[in-house]
């Protein structure tokens, strides 16, 4: 993990260990939103498919 590595270096600082915390946070809320909106798009196209086969 990069947090591990940042705990490990001598030039460690809080603040760099923060900015890496919030970074990984907003990568994992984007990763999870990504796969919201995708999940919504192919539920609307399967409905969208169903009506012009119907």
């Amino acid at each position: 993990m990069i947090a591990a590595h940042f705990a490990q270096t001598p030039s460690y600082l809080p603040a760099a260990a923060l900015t890496v915390h919030i970074i990984a946070a907003l990568a994992e809320y984007e990763a999870k939103a990504i796969a919201a909106r995708t999940k919504a798009a192919l539920a609307a196209a399967k409905v969208k498919e169903r009506r012009l086969a119907g």
